[in-house]
């Protein structure tokens, strides 16, 4: 009877009530160390019989896995990790809500402890990442549970990519992880933002990995799609794109093709050019951070100091009052200012000479 004491309606609201307590930080690991509620929330994520009770244990679970201590712990204890990846993975039995919180709890661990996340990829986890990556750009599986499962599912994608073996795996999988990927990138609507930024977030990280660096960049399909997140209206598909970038710039056999590459070039000026634009500021880094690695490349100071936008664009970061891009800014002009031709050149552009001399000459009121 769900009015009568301990029933339904009541466990509900116990499970419920817990899930509350675990999105306090300073109770995670604690909570998680009760093996009563362990075990309460285990057998209460695989309870279909009451939907309630069973998203929120769900969440809950979500919510522990958060703690880094937690993630290692949880993924290492079967009963949990059996019933997430049951869940997450089970398109015909499972609810759909009950599935995206599943994933989203698969993509907390994967977010904490970094010892966890090479044994997800080869257990199964990435796999499932995967595959709800995939379900939620088919149009016939379309809905709003789906869509939010992909973007969890490429949001656990991006944590696994952190680990080196992982990324070196995961770019080799061309036709499943890297298919996924690349399609939710392409993502245009406005449903589809946070699935686009995890996306890009993987290709970051990716990129993170010299060994995929060059086989990123050659890949013209990948190189189009990066360009096309340089230029999105959302900050945070901007900001990942021109990481990717920012990457594969430390790369030297790269750099040369990098500035040759007009869509690459028009594209990090740009960038770097919307200084003002507060929001902005992590991608303007990135392509600052770029054009400072590209700068390294002494056959190409000469050619960089002439374009007139990368001028612009440098003096406008160095003249914001921001000390991050003031700092990437400087190292691009001094590594530019190696080459002797552009040495005069550099000085005699009155408004870089006025702002060198400023910051030289360090705060008012300062020795």
């Amino acid at each position: 009877n769900d009015c009568a004491p301990g029933g339904q309606t009541a466990r509900s609201a116990a499970i419920c009530t817990l899930q509350e307590l675990a999105m306090l930080p300073s109770l995670k690991e604690n909570m998680w160390q009760s093996q009563s509620l362990r075990d309460t929330l285990e057998k209460a994520a695989m309870d279909d019989t009451n939907p309630k009770a069973q998203d929120c244990a769900v969440m809950a679970l979500a919510r522990l896995a958060e703690n880094e201590q937690n993630s290692m712990a949880m993924w290492l204890t079967n009963s949990t990790k059996d019933a997430l990846m049951f869940q997450a993975g089970n398109c015909r039995l499972t609810a759909a809500s009950v599935r995206k919180l599943s994933v989203m709890a698969l993509q907390s661990m994967a977010a904490g402890s970094p010892e966890v996340r090479l044994p997800m990829w080869y257990e199964g986890a990435g796999y499932l990442f995967i595959r709800n990556a995939q379900r939620g750009s088919f149009v016939n599986f379309r809905t709003p549970y789906s869509v939010a499962s992909q973007a969890w599912a490429l949001g656990g994608l991006a944590n696994l990519a952190l680990d080196k073996e992982v990324a070196l795996k995961m770019w080799q999988d061309q036709f499943g992880a890297i298919a996924a990927v690349k399609a939710a990138a392409k993502g245009t609507a406005q449903w589809q933002q946070t699935a686009r930024t995890h996306a890009f977030a993987v290709l970051w990280h990716l990129a993170i990995q010299r060994d995929n660096r060059a086989p990123m960049w050659y890949d013209r399909s990948l190189r189009e799609i990066v360009s096309i997140g340089a230029h999105d209206r959302e900050c945070d598909v901007r900001a990942g794109a021109l990481a990717t970038w920012w990457q594969w710039s430390f790369e030297p056999q790269l750099k040369i093709q990098m500035w040759d590459d007009r869509n690459t070039r028009v594209s990090l000026l740009n960038a770097a050019g919307r200084i003002g634009a507060v929001p902005d500021i992590k991608a303007v880094l990135h392509a600052l951070y770029s054009i400072a690695n590209i700068a390294e490349a002494s056959v190409l100071r000469e050619r960089m100091w002439s374009d007139l936008g990368l001028q612009s664009a440098l003096v406008q970061a160095i003249e914001y009052p921001h000390a991050q891009t003031q700092t990437t800014a400087l190292m691009a002009v001094q590594h530019l200012a190696r080459n002797s031709r552009n040495q005069p050149r550099i000085w005699q552009h009155p408004n870089l000479q006025a702002a060198l001399l400023k910051l030289a000459a360090g705060p008012r009121g300062q020795p």
